[in-house]
């Protein structure tokens, strides 16, 4: 068990006790702070995949129709991925400047509505024409839909609990 003195929401220091199995004693507790902070974009992504597309909301029961969802949210979320990195130097030439407040970053929620509603049209038309516009298009608009980067921002975790998120995957 390892104990982190952290800064609370309120910037009162207090102390995060993390358990691990890593029982080499050169690690410092700065090691372990840096691998927590990496570990966070990994955390993220898993939010992104669980609760913005929804992944445990299954369009049926068979065993099939699970599996086609998963692929199909893993398809999208990897297509969402790209589309954001290659988007990114775009979103920094026409919206990052030092006249700006803020540094500015691709809407992963827009990004992930845009591609839901074109990307099944991009896939099955005959056209290579129109596909390569239609995905034009995407960019286009994700080059506008964009969000600040607010670094340092932390809020009180408001803890909900929602019994039935998915009520049509409970068990009847």
């Amino acid at each position: 068990m390892l104990q982190l003195p952290i800064k609370d929401n309120e910037g009162n220091e207090i102390t995060e006790l993390l358990i691990t199995n890593i029982f080499d004693d050169s690690f410092t507790s700065d090691d372990f702070k840096y691998l927590y902070h990496v570990r966070w974009g990994i955390e993220s992504k898993y939010h992104d995949i669980k609760n913005k597309m929804q992944m445990e909301s299954f369009s049926g029961i068979t065993t099939l129709a699970i599996k086609q969802d998963f692929y199909a949210t893993m398809f999208l979320s990897n297509l969402a991925s790209i589309m954001v990195f290659e988007n990114a130097e775009e979103i920094d030439r026409v919206h990052n400047s030092n006249d700006n407040k803020y540094q500015y970053k691709a809407n992963i929620n827009t990004t992930i509505a845009l591609l839901k509603e074109k990307v099944i049209l991009m896939l099955i038309t005959d056209s290579p024409r129109k596909s390569k516009k239609l995905m034009q298009q995407i960019y286009s608009e994700l080059a506008r839909a964009v969000v600040p980067i607010r670094d340092g921002r932390s809020y009180p975790r408001v803890k909900k609990h929602k019994s039935s998120k998915f009520p049509q995957n409970q068990k009847a």
